[in-house]
C-alpha cells in the first residue's frame, strides 16, 4: 500500500465541505473580520477594550513568531551572528513587557473614566434633589416657557384681583 498524503491548507483553518475557509467568529457570534480593531478608535466599554487587546495580541504573537523564525537562523557560535541573536531576543522581550503595560495602563485609564463619570452622575442627581432641576436639564425649562409660565401666574393674579376688586363692590 502506498503512503497517504495530507491535504495542505496553507494556514487558512478550518474548511468546510466544499473547501471554502470557515470565517473566525468570537464569541458573540460576530465575525472577527468585521470588527473595527484600530488602536486609535475610542471604546465604549471594557468589553471593547479586552476585545482590541486580544487582537492585538494575536497580531504580536505572529510577529514574535516570525523573530524568533528569523533568530533561530543565526548560529550560537558565532561572535558576530550571536549578538544579532541576543539583540533579536532582546527585542522579542521589550515588545511582550511593552504591549502588557499598555494594556494594563488602557485598562486603568478606562476604570477611572468609568469612576470619574460615575461621580458625575451622582453629583448631579444630588445637587438636583437638593436644589431641584436646573435651567436646561429639561427641554421644557428654555427661556419661552418661563416667560410663558411667569404670564400665566400674572394673568392669575389679575383675575385674582379682579374678582376681589367686584366683591368689594358687591
Amino acid at each position: 500500500m502506498g503512503k497517504s498524503r495530507r491535504k495542505k491548507r496553507n494556514g487558512k483553518g478550518p474548511t468546510t465541505s466544499s473547501g471554502d475557509a470557515m470565517m473566525a467568529i468570537d464569541k458573540d457570534g460576530k465575525n472577527a473580520e468585521s470588527l473595527n480593531f484600530n488602536s486609535e478608535s475610542t471604546a465604549l466599554s471594557k468589553g471593547k477594550i479586552v476585545q482590541r487587546h486580544r487582537h492585538e495580541f494575536k497580531r504580536l504573537r505572529q510577529t514574535i513568531a516570525d523573530l524568533r523564525r528569523k533568530r533561530m537562523k543565526f548560529s550560537k557560535k558565532k561572535a558576530a551572528q550571536k549578538d544579532s541573536r541576543k539583540e533579536l531576543t532582546q527585542l522579542i522581550k521589550t515588545m511582550q513587557q511593552e504591549f502588557e503595560e499598555k494594556c494594563k495602563k488602557e485598562l486603568a485609564e478606562f476604570e477611572t473614566s468609568m469612576k470619574k463619570s460615575e461621580d458625575r452622575k451622582t453629583a448631579k442627581t444630588e445637587a438636583e434633589k437638593i436644589d431641584g432641576p436646573t435651567l436646561g436639564d429639561d427641554k421644557k425649562d428654555t427661556e419661552a416657557s418661563l416667560q410663558q409660565r411667569e404670564d400665566k401666574s400674572a394673568s392669575a393674579e389679575r383675575e385674582g384681583q379682579d374678582e376681589l376688586d367686584e366683591m368689594e363692590m358687591i
